[in-house]
């Protein structure tokens, strides 16, 4: 990973600590406290599903998992990932996947419903990938994608 990559990582962790901050202390100056309460709460158990991605993978595919994260949570998109089987991400990164095939398929859903996207992911012998992504929201759910070269 490039530094300019770990760069732009940073500045969407910082972007997303400093939105949770604001939502925390919006609700504590309106003294929402029960709202406050359990949007920690939340954070926790998002910081748990998030715990996954570094307990299963190694060093570079977690990183990607991870900004994947944060990413399709731009879209509106909540990300779980159900079975990571990677230990390369090239083919993934050099085809944009699945972050394209997300965020073409979170314009099938409402923003408003917190769609919830699971994900797996199996690198193949022969390097190719099967990504399947599955949600409640999605019509025809799930949608299987094959990344090869």
């Amino acid at each position: 990973m490039t530094n300019e990559k770990i760069l732009g990582l940073l500045r969407l962790i910082r972007h997303d600590f400093g939105n949770h901050l604001q939502v925390i202390s919006g609700y504590m100056e309106l003294e929402r406290y029960e709202d406050a309460r359990e949007y920690i709460i939340s954070l926790i158990a998002e910081l748990a599903e998030e715990r996954k991605i570094f307990e299963t993978c190694p060093a570079e595919p977690a990183l990607f998992f991870y900004e994947l994260n944060l990413l399709v949570n731009e879209l509106g998109v909540i990300l779980r990932y159900n079975r990571l089987k990677v230990a390369s991400v090239q083919l993934l990164e050099k085809y944009q996947e699945p972050y394209k095939s997300i965020a073409r398929l979170s314009k099938e859903v409402s923003w408003r419903d917190n769609p919830v996207f699971f994900l797996d992911i199996n690198e193949q012998d022969n390097g190719n990938f099967i990504i399947l992504i599955e949600s409640d929201q999605l019509k025809n759910s799930p949608v299987t994608i094959e990344v090869k070269e």
